[in-house]
């Protein structure tokens, strides 16, 4: 009998630490799914009076971003304007949306396809009609 009382509390302890391996923390899934969409994006956008935007966007997986655009003038004149942005960013993991915090009038939500950024109009939908693949930003 004594042996009997020995051994379960040897097992017992090792019952219980095996318990809890199978599941995963939300947090940790959360965190490895927007690593996926870290990095840096690059593309051109087209612009109403100019050649093109060219759009390069950092995402960190501290929830940080640092957005960078040259807007490209062909009229050597005038010359390129160049902005640049930084600060924090919001993500939704169920949807894949991710939306800049303090990225001034620029457009501010992307959608994470795995591959890259697809920029959103200013109510958080995708751009529609002839030009709608040119606002796409590809990871590098």
């Amino acid at each position: 009998m004594r042996y009997f009382k020995l051994g379960i509390i040897i097992l017992l302890p090792l019952l219980f630490t095996g318990c809890g391996q199978g599941r995963t923390d939300k947090g940790t899934a959360e965190k490895a799914t927007l690593i996926g969409c870290t990095g840096t994006y690059r593309g051109i956008i087209p612009c109403a009076d100019c050649d093109g935007i060219e759009v390069t966007l950092t995402l960190t997986d501290l929830n940080t971003y640092s957005l960078k655009t040259r807007h490209i003038v062909s009229n050597e004149s005038l010359g390129d304007i160049h902005s640049a942005y930084s600060g924090r960013f919001d993500w939704n993991h169920n949807t894949g949306l991710i939306t800049l915090l303090d990225a001034g009038m620029q457009p501010d939500k992307y959608l994470c396809t795995g591959d890259g950024l697809v920029q959103l109009d200013l109510n958080g939908n995708r751009i529609a009609g002839p030009l709608a693949d040119r606002y796409i930003l590809k990871k590098q």
